[in-house]
């Protein structure tokens, strides 16, 4: 699951199930079930029919801040 958040570049704040699949190298019905899951638990979100970094990608990463 980890290749589908490198599809993501520090320019994409979104990307549709096709270009994730081109840039992994997935089969396009595999990213799709990839991205279906990773929206399931609210680490990728629905924007029309693109996705983007889900709240619980955030939460996650807020855990692992450290002080500075």
């Amino acid at each position: 699951m980890s290749s589908v958040f490198d599809a993501f570049g520090a320019e994409d704040t979104e990307l549709r199930v096709g270009e994730i699949a081109r840039r992994t190298g997935l089969a396009r019905a595999t990213a799709s079930r990839l991205v279906a899951e990773l929206v399931e638990h609210g680490f990728l979100e629905r924007s029309g029919q693109s996705m983007r970094a889900g709240l619980r990608f955030f939460e996650l990463g807020e855990r692992a801040a450290r002080p500075r």
